[in-house]
Parts: structure tokens; C-alpha cells; sequence
């Protein structure tokens, strides 16, 4: 099979530019076709033998034909795979569809394809001409409080955020030394998941974790007996002493201004010498493609945030009392680590 983002080099110089802008055009219906099948249930209903679409479709009460067509589709482009006979089978894409499995991509499907992102797409155009995002129809508060009145949608978010949580922990895991430190801060850190596994390396550190009240009371968060968790709001609270503060995936939900505030009070709140950790999808000079360019845009439409290049990080850290120390780069493409240290 050809990769799909590969098609075009298949073809003669002049044809190229033609198919790019036509297939990069048509991938909303990819998306979406990946978000009906998810919540039909297709790759759950998917074992181990191949099915046919009729099978599926009894299976999950869809319309044989039509599931047909969209499985092709998909598997196509790497999602699934149509055997001979036209049967299907899973592919290492599709498996991750399973809501089973420790990194589903079920819920990301769900949620990228569903009502707050599509109303994102569809006045994407208001964000182009003011800067702002590009939900305000429909979530004029923003996301957070969104979300917090739609209990469904905010099961997917939640979801999807720990799915992906599972490979970037590792990620992290794996190329970062915490054993320096004897207090660990995980500023907005969720369940709690990373923190409590590099407790499990660490066996002389102590962790805190910090997020809202009702992220962590979540009856799914993680424990251990060196984790301490302090409700607190990483926007205007003051944050607790700690040797080394982490931040991942938070500065890029936020403008440079909150970015600003949320960094001071970790330098007002470590002193002169604490270590910072971020983890975060950093924009590169590479004119090719990356991760952190398609989830720039996302971040400007829906959260008012941006993926940031390493200059607008250190410029942000130097203006909030912090130097650069090191930046790694991880086996997750969608993540990268920059340390730094208070002045």
C-alpha cells in the first residue's frame, strides 16, 4: 500500500501540486469517517478473525453497504485493512481505535470530530481575521467552562487526554533524569499519572500534584503514598516550594500573557534555583511537516493558545526569571523537553 501522504510523489512533476491541495482538502472526510465508525463501535466489534462489513453492521446496527464504503476508505489510508475477499481485518492503526486498548485513539476521534471542534472548523475564518478563537458561538466562556456544562463531550476530552497521556509519560520517562530532585511540583498535572511514576524511579522524592478541585477528585486519579495533592488554580494561585516544577501540555493551552503569570508564580513560588521541566510540542524552522504545526492551529481555534518555538520559550522563561538550561528532544514527535532554572 502506498502511504497517503505519499501519493502524490507517485506521480509527474505537473500533477502534484493538483493532488496535495485536493487530498489535503478532502482529509475532513477521513476525520470524520474515523469519528462515525468510532462511535458506531466498528473496532470493538472487530476481533481477532476478519469480518465482513455485514457482519460489523448486524453487529453494531449500521447500514452494511455504507459501512462498506467508509472501511474502505479507511483502510485505504492505513485504518483498518480489506483483505482479498473483501473482508476486513485490523491494522496497528485500527487496534488503536479499540477502546480497550491502554492508548485509545477512540475518544481523540470522538472529540476532534465532534460538536466544539467542528464548530472550530467551521468559523475557522473569524479566527484568520481577529486572532481569537474561532468557538465563541458556542463556548463564548471557552473551552473549560464548555465542557464542564457538557458531561458527554467532557467524557471524550478526558478520555483522550489520558489516552494520549500514555505515550508522552513514557516519552518523558525515558528522557529525563528526575533523580536530582527531592520535591516534584506537576503543575495541572491531571490524574496524575506521570507524577506518580516518577515517583515509582525515585523512591527519595515527594510529589505534588496541583490542578483544580474537581480534576482531582476524579475517582480515575492516580495514587501514591509520596503524592500529595493540593487543589489550587495554576492562573492566580500561589504555587507550593518545590525543587523542580512540571509543565506539560500547559503553557501551550494559554496566550504569552498567561503563559507569563503561570511561570512567575513558579519562580516567586521556587526561589532562585528550582529547576522547571516543560514538555511540549515545539515548533521547529523545518519548512516540512510536523505535529506541532497541525496542533498550532488547533490551539489557536479552540483554546486561544500556541505551539511555540524554542525562542518564544526562552523568551517567555528569561521575562518571567528563568535561563534555559538544556532542550531534548524525546522519542514522541508530538513532544520535546526544555529545562530550565530560576535567576
Amino acid at each position: 500500500m502506498i502511504p497517503f501522504y505519499s501519493v502524490e510523489t507517485q506521480l509527474p512533476a505537473p500533477l502534484r501540486a493538483i493532488v496535495s491541495a485536493y487530498l489535503n482538502t478532502l482529509c475532513v472526510w477521513i476525520g470524520r469517517c474515523m469519528q462515525v465508525i468510532a462511535e458506531a463501535g466498528i473496532a470493538d466489534a472487530l476481533g481477532d478473525e476478519p469480518r465482513s462489513a455485514a457482519q460489523l453492521a448486524i453487529a453494531t446496527r449500521c447500514h452494511a453497504e455504507s459501512l462498506d464504503r467508509m472501511l474502505r476508505l479507511l483502510a485505504a489510508v492505513g485504518v483498518y485493512q480489506r483483505e482479498p475477499d473483501g473482508r476486513y481485518v485490523h491494522s496497528a492503526a485500527s487496534r488503536l481505535m479499540r477502546t480497550d486498548h491502554p492508548a485509545s485513539a477512540a475518544s481523540v476521534a470522538r472529540l476532534l470530530n465532534g460538536p466544539l471542534y467542528q464548530a472550530a472548523l467551521a468559523r475557522l475564518d473569524h479566527s484568520l481575521r481577529t486572532g481569537e478563537t474561532a468557538i465563541g458561538e458556542i463556548a463564548p466562556a471557552g473551552i473549560f467552562p464548555y465542557l464542564a456544562g457538557h458531561p458527554e463531550e467532557a467524557s471524550y476530552f478526558h478520555a483522550a487526554m489520558s489516552a494520549m497521556t500514555a505515550q508522552s509519560n513514557a516519552a518523558v520517562l525515558a528522557s529525563y533524569d528526575f533523580s536530582r530532585y527531592a520535591t516534584i511540583a506537576d503543575i495541572g498535572g491531571g490524574e496524575g499519572r506521570l507524577l506518580a511514576a516518577i515517583l515509582e524511579r525515585v523512591p527519595q522524592a515527594r510529589g505534588m500534584l496541583v490542578d483544580l478541585p474537581e480534576v482531582l477528585e476524579r475517582p480515575s486519579g492516580a495514587t501514591h503514598q509520596r503524592l500529595r495533592r493540593i487543589p489550587g488554580n495554576f492562573l492566580h494561585d500561589e504555587m507550593p516550594p518545590a525543587q523542580l516544577y512540571l509543565l506539560k501540555y500547559i503553557l501551550h493551552d494559554w496566550s504569552d500573557a498567561h503563559a507569563r503569570g503561570i511561570l512567575q508564580r513558579i519562580r516567586r513560588a521556587g526561589g532562585a534555583g528550582a529547576k522547571l521541566v516543560i514538555a511540549e510540542a515545539f515548533v521547529t524552522d523545518d519548512p516540512g511537516f510536523t505535529v506541532s504545526k497541525l496542533m498550532d492551529v488547533g490551539m489557536l481555534a479552540v483554546l486561544g493558545g500556541r505551539e511555540r518555538t524554542r525562542a518564544q520559550h526562552e523568551n517567555l522563561l528569561v521575562a518571567s526569571g528563568f535561563r534555559v538550561t538544556a532542550v531534548d528532544a524525546t522519542s514522541d514527535p508530538a513532544l520535546g523537553i526544555l529545562e530550565a532554572e530560576a535567576v
